[in-house]
């Protein structure tokens, strides 16, 4: 999602920026700085809070988890729900409840490194790939837990193809200067283009979606129930986000609409129109900051330069 490549100091190998984490942290302007504080500290928070509670009006919780029937202590009400009901990684148990909360614990700290990623992406920092590399490791094992096991791949493959990305923008696209399909000559090509994209697209939303049980019923052995809206969601939202990827490999301006439309979705996704009684507020705010954050980027490198086109086209019809 960036746009913006930090000129190095040195020539030296710093591998997804992790040598400028600390000094990339201290010349983020106060602005963000209160945003990363503010942020974490909610992201955290709900990270371990739950607004709902779990009910226990069958009378079928055990004497001994008794005390965690209507706590706000996310982890409770996840182990009782997976000790009871099972979770995506298996049926009810011990073992199962202990490994999904475990795991759906660590929902606030992805959210939290997501925070940093973006908060280095738009300074043009760096170590924007190593918090990116973080929190695609910790969303993916969040997302196979929560059943969104498209996001579970996606974030995996996310994990394999960062050093690819921290390569191509740190010694290929060294110019800091994006691709746009405006620079196309022909009108006809830009359209052939937008059109492609769209059916390259909706390809990849048939295959996700067809995939995504096929993987998991690979992975684990188990029957894919996950509800067909949750499935739904899962499927369109990792096609379109693989060619936002793509693009962004390609350094291609465009992929920020991509990215606006792919972060909206992400919040219906967790929100209980995609996830029902299972929404997860911490991810939910993360995409409300990164919808705002790639709206600027946006605006920055799509509407302004349209209207500064659209702009100077009439100037020269008027002369």
């Amino acid at each position: 999602m960036s746009d913006i490549i930090e000129k190095k100091h040195k020539p030296s190998l710093n591998f997804m920026g992790y040598k400028n984490v600390i000094r990339d942290m201290k010349e983020l302007s106060k602005g963000f700085k209160m945003l990363l504080l503010i942020g974490g500290i909610v992201l955290i928070f709900f990270g371990f809070f739950s607004i709902d509670v779990y009910k226990d009006e069958a009378g079928i919780v055990p004497d001994n988890l008794k005390y965690m029937v209507g706590s706000h202590f996310a982890p409770f009400k996840q182990y009782i729900n997976a000790f009871l009901h099972g979770s995506p990684l298996g049926q009810a148990g011990t073992s199962i409840a202990l490994a999904s909360t475990i795991l759906y614990s660590i929902n606030g700290f992805a959210a939290f490194t997501g925070l940093f990623a973006v908060a280095m992406i738009v300074s043009g920092k760096t170590s924007q790939f190593f918090w990116g590399l973080i929190n695609a490791i910790l969303f993916a094992s969040f997302a196979l837990v929560a059943g969104n096991i498209g996001d579970f791949l996606g974030q995996s493959m996310l994990v394999l193809g960062a050093p690819l990305g921290w390569y191509l923008f740190n010694f290929v696209y060294k110019e800091g200067h994006a691709r746009t399909i405006r620079d196309l000559d022909k009108w006809w090509l830009r359209l052939a283009c937008v059109l492609g994209a769209l059916v390259v697209i909706v390809g990849l939303c048939f295959g996700w979606y067809y995939m995504i049980p096929a993987a998991y019923e690979g992975i684990f052995g188990l029957e894919y129930t996950i509800p067909d809206t949750q499935h739904f969601f899962d499927g369109v939202a990792n096609g379109i986000a693989m060619f936002g990827y793509f693009m962004q490999l390609g350094f291609i301006s465009e992929q920020f609409w991509i990215w606006e439309f792919i972060n909206i979705f992400k919040i219906l996704m967790y929100s209980p129109v995609g996830m029902g009684d299972q929404y997860v507020i911490t991810i939910i705010i993360q995409y409300i900051v990164w919808t705002a954050l790639s709206g600027y980027g946006l605006y920055k490198l799509q509407l302004i330069p349209i209207y500064e086109m659209l702009k100077a086209k009439r100037k020269i019809q008027s002369n």
